[in-house]
């Protein structure tokens, strides 16, 4: 009754360096609903993230402030351009396949496209992430801005 005693968070550093934009947020995500089923400290609760303590995720949820973090986040987005002030859509795929798709798709005069870049190679044998190339295929990823 109460909570947990404790929660140890492990590999935080592979879930903040994941290459994705939302990496940090899903990290805090997680680790905030993990730490909310822990008893207070006063009742003997403990958390442990196993993470650079300088990073924002992991300084947001020592600091419990989501919001803060989500504010700082929305603030640096929109400066870039990026979602949610814009709409993105990626297009990944072998390179002449991303190009025919560049080549022939009508986008609006606004529509900015980043890209492509070549995706990291995926060893055979190893897991392969949704949306990534088949072990040893060489992908290529675009992106696609448009303002709101």
């Amino acid at each position: 009754e109460g909570g947990y005693a404790a929660a140890l968070l492990l590999d935080g550093w592979a879930m903040v360096n994941r290459p994705d934009l939302r990496a940090g947020e899903d990290a805090l995500r997680r680790w905030i609903g993990a730490a909310a089923l822990v008893r207070p400290q006063s009742a003997g609760g403990t958390v442990v993230v196993v993470a650079e303590p300088t990073l924002r995720p992991v300084q947001a949820l020592v600091r419990w402030d989501p919001v803060g973090h989500a504010l700082r986040e929305l603030s640096e987005r929109a400066e870039l351009g990026f979602p949610p002030v814009s709409r993105m859509a990626a297009v990944a795929g072998p390179p002449e396949a991303v190009a025919a798709f560049l080549a022939g798709v009508e986008l609006p005069a606004e529509a900015e496209v980043l890209g492509p870049v070549p995706l990291p190679v995926t060893p055979p044998g190893r897991p392969r992430r949704p949306g990534a190339p088949p072990p040893g295929e060489h992908w290529e990823r675009a992106l696609i801005r448009v303002p709101p």
